[in-house]
């Protein structure tokens, strides 16, 4: 079977086999001016109580899903790229990521029956 061009791409680079954890720049990205502000500043104003999920496609490593998981108080969070190199559970943060080509089917699958 041929592989995606994108695919190729990756296979040649660094894959990953965990998760990056948060830094003190990944919080920089969720602050004012950010490239994660408008998403931080969305959660922070939902009055949501509680939220059960978070997905985050085209995740990277995965330390921008780790903390807004954390910080706006997700139970669990999903990070799909093409950059693992095998399924991750990060246990203590209740995060999975998924190595998936999204040009392709996706591997999500949903807990109960749409409505």
């Amino acid at each position: 079977m041929n592989q995606a061009p994108e695919e190729v791409f990756y296979a040649a680079q660094q894959s990953f086999a965990e998760a990056a954890k948060p830094t003190s720049e990944t919080a920089r990205l969720f602050r004012h001016g950010g490239r994660y502000s408008i998403i931080a500043e969305s959660l922070r104003h939902n009055p949501l109580k509680h939220r059960s999920s978070i997905v985050e496609l085209v995740c990277g490593k995965g330390d921008k899903l780790l903390f807004a998981k954390e910080h706006f108080a997700f139970a669990r969070g999903t990070g799909i790229d093409l950059c693992f190199s095998q399924r991750v559970s990060v246990a203590e943060a209740e995060c999975e990521f998924y190595s998936a080509n999204l040009n392709q089917p996706w591997p999500l699958r949903t807990r109960r029956p749409m409505s």
